[in-house]
């Protein structure tokens, strides 16, 4: 077919044309994007509005808390100086009386005792009091008479005050009492002399079921957990109860980083590593700065309040965004239909306008009410001038009275093709395939037909036939070539076994007789050259038979037969294996096929010979012949322990005279492996191999199933 040159002219936005050629009015797009903008600024108001009032609402929340939670750690603050202070103030009146007494020397257990006993009837937070002598012996318990003789020694009250005179009450982390067992919060004073010289302590186990008892009666906020922490930030207590954090420093909490604040109460915002929960914790530091009271909440408690809230908000954000969303996508999508409709048709005449094949539109009457640009251009015609015409104008033949059919046959089957012969302006004739449809277009009958012109392809199919034509007269001829090469090929082979035979008959029969009869006047030298000149002679007269046979394969006769390939196996096997007989043969379960049994004997047989012969050197030669059935084949393999090959060479293997060992290795001449290939190929299958060196080898062989 002709095809016309594109226009040079610049490309065009596609999308904003229409039919008639002018640019879709702006207004469409622009309202289109606009009403996006507005929309997206709508939008995004509704979500800040939404942010921002979220964000207010978890500030109170927060700023509510955080109110609760330092008021809640100043009041327990003060229950925890209250009771710690009493047991303090009784601790410091045990220790005047030993000192005014003139030492622990000079009291006995019971004395102690009832010194004890007396103060601790006031106190119920106390489980007991004790002193230990300055060795660590307990001297006297208060619940307790006589005390057991214990050796507190390795305690940490004991331990600290040994090496530490500061005077004053010291708290402990809480454990276990050593002769009750109940939990405890060890509180201990030192006893010293007046020159700070270490007589003993006195000590008390405050009880942690008081203070759990107290803390469950306040009934704290679910979540809620209080801790004392000494100024070391070592963790004191714990409610509720929690013995993996008690007596674990809280080096990551910003109580401790740094300097300590300068404020003794305060509340931040930590997750600590132990349970990595964000929480609110509120501080408060004793007078003295021994130790702090802190209370934490998890924040999901200020979430809990403000969840609902924040959900209520966002319902209604959500509700006023689709409201909006429903009219402007209406809006939207009125606005798109329009627009992709006037695209539609300005992309659809465009593609017309530049189609490479010929389009007309006749109306019932046979005038031409639209070509494209290629009708217009093939035909010579220009637009105004074909518009209107009637069709004859292009095709002589096309009159009203012939089109009659061709309208009954568009109305019935609604299209039909057809070849015509259309004249150009110029009165150029060429040929047409015509497509064409039948179409009512608002309540008027059209008919719209695609035209093409097919000059090049009638010419193909003039070709074609005269190719066709003459292509038989080639097929004899190029059979006739061959059969004439392959009588040369013939003859020669010929040749070979007559010509070349006679003359290396003569030279090694000479030399048989020269070795013979002069052999008492040859020299050792002489008598090997004439050795080497037999031996030579004999395998030229080797590689000739193979030559032959090597021929022979591809031109002898194909007889196929059903062939028990195990019990031809055996056959190979049982001839061959008296010149190897050290060699270990396993001979799996082999299908029947079909092939020649000549041929396939051939195959087997120089496959085994070539496995005992490379394996014959091995201290323990085996060889396997197995096969495998498959989908479209047969796949029989030969494998051997022998000398085995570099597989980098394998692409000589099967080479006519290719060998990858010396004859003094392995005698041969290297043309049995190429009738094995050639007679396998002839059977329909293929042929190779693995190996490594000194590894063995194994030859696969394939046998096409029903091949024709």
């Amino acid at each position: 077919m002709k095809l016309s040159q594109p226009h040079a002219s610049a490309p065009r936005a596609i999308d904003t044309l229409l039919p008639n050629g002018h640019r879709a009015p702006w207004p469409l797009a622009r309202m289109r994007r606009t009403i996006i903008g507005t929309y997206l600024l709508l939008i995004s108001f509704i979500v800040v509005a939404t942010v921002r009032l979220a964000w207010l609402q978890h500030h109170e929340e927060l700023q509510r808390l955080t109110l609760l939670n330092a008021g809640m750690t100043h009041i327990l603050e003060e229950h925890a100086t209250r009771t710690l202070g009493e047991v303090d103030k009784v601790l410091l009146g045990i220790e005047q009386s030993v000192n005014d007494a003139g030492g622990l020397g000079r009291l006995d257990e019971k004395t102690l005792h009832d010194l004890m006993r007396r103060r601790h009837e006031n106190l119920p937070q106390v489980q007991s009091f004790h002193i230990l002598n300055a060795s660590g012996q307990l001297l006297a318990r208060s619940a307790q008479f006589p005390a057991p003789k214990l050796d507190m020694s390795a305690s940490e009250p004991y331990r600290f005050h040994v090496g530490d005179a500061t005077p004053g009450m010291r708290v402990f982390p809480t454990v276990q009492n050593p002769i009750s067992g109940a939990a405890m919060l060890p509180v201990a004073r030192r006893i010293q002399t007046a020159d700070e010289r270490f007589v003993g302590l006195v000590g008390g186990a405050v009880s942690i079921a008081y203070l759990t008892n107290f803390y469950d009666a306040v009934q704290l906020p679910p979540g809620v957990a209080l801790s004392i922490v000494r100024a070391d930030g070592v963790t004191l207590f714990r409610y509720p109860r929690d013995d993996g954090r008690v007596g674990r420093r809280l080096t990551d909490s910003p109580l401790f980083k740094g300097e300590r604040p300068a404020a003794m109460a305060g509340t931040f915002i930590h997750t600590p590593l132990t349970d990595g929960i964000e929480r609110l914790v509120s501080y408060h530091w004793r007078t003295d700065g021994a130790y702090a009271l802190t209370v934490s909440m998890p924040l999901s408690n200020v979430l809990a309040s403000w969840k609902p809230y924040v959900r209520r908000l966002l319902l209604s954000s959500v509700l006023t965004c689709m409201v909006f969303g429903i009219l402007f996508a209406f809006i939207y999508r009125q606005l798109r239909h329009r627009e992709r409709t006037e695209t539609r048709l300005a992309q659809t005449q465009y593609a017309i306008d530049h189609a490479q094949d010929m389009m007309a539109w006749l109306d019932s009457t046979n005038h031409i009410r639209y070509a494209n640009k290629a009708m217009c251009e093939r035909h010579g015609y220009s637009p105004d001038e074909l518009i209107g015409s009637h069709v004859s104008l292009i095709d002589r033949q096309l009159t009203d009275e012939f089109l009659v059919p061709y309208w009954e046959t568009m109305r019935q089957h609604g299209s039909f093709r057809t070849e015509s012969e259309h004249t150009t302006k110029l009165g150029e004739v060429f040929p047409v395939e015509a497509l064409a449809s039948h179409v009512m277009f608002e309540g008027v009958e059209h008919s719209c037909t695609t035209l093409r012109d097919i000059s090049e392809r009638k010419h193909a199919e003039a070709e074609i036939r005269e190719l066709t034509r003459t292509l038989e007269q080639r097929v004899i001829d190029r059979t006739t070539e061959l059969q004439q090469t392959v009588r040369e090929m013939e003859a020669f082979a010929y040749s070979i076994s007559h010509d070349l035979r006679a003359p290396l008959r003569a030279i090694n029969g000479f030399s048989q007789v020269i070795v013979e009869t002069e052999h008492t006047q040859l020299s050792e030298q002489g008598r090997s050259l004439l050795e080497r000149i037999i031996k030579n002679s004999n395998r030229m007269g080797d590689l000739i038979d193979d030559i032959l046979e090597y021929s022979r394969s591809s031109r002898s006769k194909l007889n196929k037969q059903i062939v028990d390939m195990e019990q031809l196996a055996q056959a190979v096997v049982r001839e061959q294996q008296e010149f190897y007989p050290k060699a270990k043969v396993r001979i799996g379960p082999l299908p029947r096929v079909e092939g020649d049994v000549t041929m396939l004997r051939q195959i087997l047989a120089n496959l085994v010979d070539n496995a005992l012969k490379y394996s014959s050197n091995h201290e323990a030669p085996e060889m396997d012949i197995g096969a495998e059935d498959r989908a479209l084949d047969t796949l029989f393999y030969v494998k051997d322990n022998g000398a085995g090959f570099d597989m980098a060479y394998a692409g000589k293997l099967f080479g006519v005279f290719q060998r990858l060992h010396k004859e003094a290795e392995f005698p041969g001449t290297g043309v049995g492996l190429a009738i094995v290939k050639r007679l396998v190929e002839r059977h329909g299958g293929r042929i190779w191999a693995e190996a490594e060196p000194n590894g063995g080898a194994c030859f696969y062989f394939t046998l096409r199933k029903n091949y024709a």
